[in-house]
């Protein structure tokens, strides 16, 4: 199984360090459509937007929908410590949400289940991972157990 793996797109409209994190991320995006089309999975792990502002997200969809990467290919979206659960939920209304609330969920995949953690903990820099949210991961990796299923996790930052 082929995975494109990008982090920290950090969207934002305006220069961070001195870079353009929007035409950054279409050339990222670009090189993927040009030479990637074999790959199973494209996952993005988080950071998607720099201050989780709505404009930002906006500027993503954009960014999404003008790209060739449907289907198996469409990226899978997670959010990271820079972004905010609510607006993101907001601005992807598909996105799956715990019964928590939390942007986690599963996906059957040939290689086994990916299993798209929420490690965010809002306000801080730093991952968390919850009571509510570890009881939602047991559940998730004891059904692969039973089904001999191996499991793959995503997540942006460690949880503590």
């Amino acid at each position: 199984m082929k995975l494109v793996h990008i982090s920290d797109i950090h969207i934002n409209a305006e220069p961070i360090l001195g870079l353009d994190s929007i035409a950054n991320f279409k050339k990222c995006l670009a090189y993927v459509e040009a030479h990637d089309h074999d790959a199973d999975r494209v996952v993005i792990t988080g950071d998607l937007t720099h201050y989780g502002l709505e404009e930002s997200y906006r500027e993503l969809q954009s960014i999404l929908a003008s790209s060739s990467l449907k289907d198996r290919l469409e990226p899978r979206l997670m959010i990271g410590n820079h972004d905010n659960r609510e607006t993101f939920a907001s601005m992807f209304e598909n996105v799956s949400r715990d019964e928590a609330g939390f942007v986690q969920w599963t996906e059957d995949t040939p290689a086994g289940l990916f299993v798209y953690m929420d490690t965010v903990d809002q306000g801080k820099h730093s991952g968390r991972y919850c009571t509510q949210r570890l009881d939602w991961l047991k559940s998730v990796l004891d059904g692969a157990r039973g089904k001999g299923q191996r499991a793959y996790l995503f997540m942006h930052h460690n949880p503590v």
